[in-house]
């Protein structure tokens, strides 16, 4: 069942499926995590640089630190994961029947599969190509809003 229209439509699927992943990272992603990781992997390519016994050594540590991060990151995206998987197996047939049989028209040509310029897809390239634009936008937002908050 069509809504507004075909095109409309997979806009605000995509854009509830984003906006719904990007809520549900931040809530089980630490983002104080992300930084300790981030600062581990500065601290090993410093080392790496560096060849003298103390810096091998406080390398081997720093990469055994960074291992152990890794591991909590990764535990903490599992859950997102397997919500993603779940929510992606119940809404993606629906969407499929849906919208199968229309033809999207693209903003702009785009290479595809073919690497030949189209302005024009099917349902999966129209949702994937809105998707990616959705998570590009609400990446630079909270990007925006994170510079605006540290400026206070």
């Amino acid at each position: 069942m069509v809504f507004i229209n075909p095109s409309i439509d997979l806009l605000l699927i995509a854009l509830a499926i984003v906006v719904f992943l990007n809520l549900l990272r931040a809530k089980f992603q630490s983002k104080e995590l992300m930084d300790k990781v981030k600062e581990k992997n500065k601290q090993v390519k410093k080392l790496m640089k560096q060849k003298d016994k103390h810096s091998i050594k406080e390398m081997g540590k720093a990469n055994k630190e960074l291992m152990e991060l890794n591991m909590q990151v990764m535990r903490k995206t599992m859950p997102i994961t397997m919500i993603s998987l779940v929510l992606f197996i119940i809404i993606f047939p629906f969407i499929r029947a849906e919208y199968e049989g229309y033809v999207f028209p693209l903003p702009v040509p785009l290479p595809w599969i073919d690497f030949q310029l189209h302005s024009q897809t099917n349902w999966l390239g129209y949702y994937f190509v809105a998707s990616l634009t959705f998570s590009i936008l609400i990446g630079l937002i909270k990007k925006i809003v994170e510079k605006l908050k540290k400026g206070d």
